[in-house]
């Protein structure tokens, strides 16, 4: 099995478990909260919103990505 492989095997044990699900309702709602730019008072605050927003989203897309890496190795397969 190559590194590939095992990486989308372990990412999607990872996503299939109970933990993950709570980290994913802690990441959708930091978002939440974070998104709100109301109460932010200084650019740093507001660049250090958007700095967490997107590490949050980034993690809470790992499925889609994975997802999309096995249609990508899927299709490639089937060409050769």
């Amino acid at each position: 099995m190559d590194d590939m492989n095992e990486y989308i095997d372990a990412t999607r044990d990872l996503l299939m478990s109970k933990g993950w699900a709570y980290i994913v309702e802690e990441l959708e709602e930091l978002v939440d909260m974070r998104s709100d730019v109301r109460g932010i008072a200084s650019i740093e605050d507001l660049y250090l919103h958007k700095g967490m927003v997107m590490v949050a989203q980034g993690l809470l897309d790992l499925q889609r990505d994975i997802e999309s890496i096995e249609q990508e190795r899927m299709e490639e397969e089937g060409v050769h």
